[in-house]
């Protein structure tokens, strides 16, 4: 049979224009692009023949300017862009006749050259742009003539099945690396973006993401093609679902790790809160963090999200149009070359069976994973923690009720989180609900009794219902586990003091001042504790140390009592005012400065102050208390005992209300009330020296001379000099010398 070359070997055959390689892998193609420069949109093109290497150089070249500089034009790079992504994800445009008479000249001369082996795979590769029967009969005579030089055996049934898991496999790597390296770049360009407002830069912000998609889709393009290619697969069907089921995991996993990487920090802060927490956490992300991920962008409605989802199920769409492109090309192709193999081998009728099975098995696996790793329903945790930080954010800007909508709306959707449960807690605490905040928490406790956010605000909740003791196991547990952070150290200090635990309230004092460098929080506390104990020139310099640190409005309150308890009032009222300025809630501003006022003697302005205040916030507790401690003052005993009552009656866990009622009963006669208003304000503030020269007031009026007297001395230890107490610290010095 004739094998020779058609004609007489030619005196050229095409080679690779850059590296001059002659060989199967030649094309004639040209790789157009898109360049834009704002209003100005350029068409240009890549063309020539070039060998593999070079022509995947071109193709990628071609690619990276479309997909970056394509866009910017306005409004040609927007049309323009598009439809040559289309053209470059099926490899560029190639003439199929003239490849296909471009590998026929190569296998001739290959041919020519002796190199049979060469001519053999030339003339494979020319059937695939063209089914042309004399290129059919001439690989038949070389295919029984050449056997040794072709291997022909079917590839067996595990490396089928190996082929597909690497395709897919290879997509998860190339989703993970595309939504790792997407993430890098934006968060890395994101100060360029926002600090210029510009619908260039904002087309250009999109840039990284489209190239990467892209890419990953050229690249998914290959494996599709090399797969069916080593494994001969002819199969039409398998290669569109082997393209569609590829490219499906290669965005979905895009998605799927910005996700994670976008919620990392939650994951970190859930653990803080508890383990279980964290897990679920954990779970949540990794098993539904990209369905959730494409529900947040259809519920926000924002225009980032839908753009985001535009360009996820465009780089989709574009990822499996090159996949089936391609795939059918091959299938195609293999169909061709089976037709011609058949004459000299048996084709295997199950060949497809382990690509197929294969398939299925790859395709349930995220499926199996949902199922072991998933506890009880899906949570969209991104959801949740959006609501609770709303939430949150809110309340420290005092809008309480929105606040507490946002929080009902976390718990709704996740109510066994300690996390959603403990800053409910909060946002009751804050709508002084103790009873709704101590049922979350008591929830939260026994959902993990160790969780270290739950019991942090368990223990603040505890010390404002006048707990002390279980507010001092909470915080134990705290400090256990984490035994650097200063601020439980600093709560425990005070919480010991109280309760004249001496020695432990100094060995956490040490602690807290060891750890509270950094720590604004613990800063503020140690403020208070040095306040309690009368050393004001520390208690000054860790609350200035709180202001450097957090600039926040309860950093200038501290100051301002601080320098309150000195009579350095109009400091005081400076670090109230920038308190005011940095947005301090009007009503805390307000019983400041009546405080201050009252201090010096001026009643009038500090009651004027508390009833503009009141007419804004009639349901403001802590300014009806400090109204009653006003009309005390001015002699209006039956009113302040109403201002007091109606306190405790918004808040029955205001201790202030209580030593303010207890004044004005006893200034009513009633003493036993009074006595009974003062011991419940103890539960609140047993260091506060005007609670005891009450009691030694009730307890003297009632002839209970023993219990006066401890009363008084306990005044007198606790009192520290200031000019609106010298009274009644003549009067508790006068009836000690009366009573003993």
């Amino acid at each position: 049979m004739d094998i020779q070359p058609q004609t007489a070997a030619p005196r050229f055959a095409p080679v690779c224009q850059v590296c001059k390689a002659q060989n199967e892998t030649l094309r004639a193609v040209t790789f157009p692009y898109v360049f834009s420069v704002v209003v100005m949109t350029f068409q240009r093109a890549f063309s020539g023949i070039y060998c593999r290497k070079h022509r995947r150089q071109y193709h990628l070249l071609a690619s990276v300017i479309t997909a970056i500089f394509g866009w910017i034009g306005i409004p040609f790079g927007l049309v323009w862009t598009p439809m040559t992504l289309l053209k470059l994800a099926r490899g560029g445009l190639i003439s199929r006749h003239g490849n296909f008479e471009l590998l026929l000249e190569v296998a001739d001369k290959k041919l020519a050259d002796g190199d049979t082996a060469g001519a053999i795979r030339c003339l494979e590769e020319s059937l695939r742009f063209e089914d042309d029967p004399e290129v059919r009969r001439r690989l038949t005579t070389l295919y029984q003539t050449h056997r040794s030089l072709v291997k022909l055996d079917s590839p067996g049934f595990l490396w089928q099945a190996w082929g597909v898991f690497v395709v897919l496999f290879l997509a998860v790597v190339m989703g993970v690396l595309t939504g790792v390296f997407d993430t890098i770049i934006t968060t890395f360009l994101q100060p360029v973006y926002t600090s210029v407002s510009s619908i260039f830069l904002d087309i250009l912000s999109w840039a990284p993401l489209v190239l990467l998609m892209f890419l990953g889709a050229l690249i998914l393009q290959s494996l599709v093609g090399a797969h069916l290619t080593k494994n001969r697969q002819p199969y039409q069907t398998l290669a569109i679902v082997l393209a569609v089921v590829a490219a499906f995991t290669f965005i979905y996993n895009i998605i799927e790790t910005e996700f994670i990487l976008r919620n990392i920090g939650q994951v970190t802060q859930a653990f803080a809160f508890s383990s279980k927490d964290g897990i679920f956490y954990l779970r949540s992300i990794l098993t539904s963090g990209a369905y959730f991920s494409i529900v947040n962008n259809f519920g926000y409605s924002n225009l980032y999200g839908i753009i985001h989802l535009t360009l996820i199920l465009a780089g989709l769409g574009i990822g499996a149009y090159a996949g089936i492109y391609k795939g059918l090309d091959v299938t195609r192709w293999q169909g061709r070359l089976d037709q011609v193999r058949s004459v000299v081998e048996n084709r295997e009728e199950n060949s497809a069976l382990a690509s197929w099975g294969s398939l299925a098995v790859m395709s349930a696996v995220p499926l199996l994973v949902f199922v072991l790793l998933f506890p009880g329903k899906a949570v969209n945790v991104e959801h949740v923690w959006a609501l609770v930080a709303e939430g949150m954010d809110l309340g420290n800007r005092y809008d309480y009720v929105t606040s507490m909508q946002k929080l009902d709306q976390a718990i709704n959707l996740w109510p066994d989180s300690v996390m959603t449960l403990s800053d409910h807690a909060v946002g009751a605490m804050a709508l002084k609900d103790y009873d709704r905040a101590q049922a979350d928490l008591s929830k939260a406790m026994q959902i993990d009794p160790k969780s270290l956010g739950g019991n942090l605000i368990m223990g603040f909740l505890q010390v404002g219902v006048g707990e002390s003791q279980t507010a001092i196991d909470h915080f134990e547990v705290v400090a256990a586990s984490q035994p650097a952070w200063a601020m439980p150290h600093a709560m425990l200090a005070i919480l010991y003091y109280e309760n004249d635990r001496v020695e432990k309230s100094q060995s956490e004092l040490q602690m807290a001042v060891q750890y509270a460098g950094n720590d604004e929080q613990a800063s503020i506390y140690l403020a208070g504790y040095y306040l309690q104990i009368h050393d004001f020139q520390k208690a000054e310099g860790y609350a200035l140390q709180a202001v450097k640190l957090g600039n926040e409005p309860s950093d200038y309150f501290i100051l301002a009592r601080v320098y309150s308890a000195q009579e350095k009032y109009d400091r005081a009222l400076k670090a109230i005012a920038e308190a005011e300025r940095l947005g301090a809630r009007s009503s805390d501003v307000i019983e400041a400065r009546s405080n201050l006022a009252q201090n010096t003697g001026d009643y009038k302005s500090a009651e004027a102050l508390l009833l503009d205040g009141l007419k804004d916030e009639p349901e403001e507790g802590s300014l009806l208390s400090e109204l009653s401690s006003v009309h005390y003052d001015m002699g209006l005993y039956a009113q302040a005992a109403r201002d007091a009552e109606q306190a405790i009656a918004l808040d029955p866990y205001d201790g202030q209300a209580y030593v303010e009622l207890a004044f004005a009963y006893q200034a009513q006669g009633k003493t036993a009330e009074a006595i009974e208003a003062a011991q419940t304000s103890l539960k609140f503030m047993p260091k506060y020296d005007r609670v005891h020269y009450v009691l030694g007031l009730c307890y003297k009026d009632s002839g209970m001379k023993a219990e006066a007297v401890r009363e008084f001395e306990t005044f007198l230890d606790l009192y520290w000099e200031r000019g609106y107490m010298m009274d009644e610290k003549q009067l508790a010095e006068q009836y000690l010398q009366q009573l003993k």
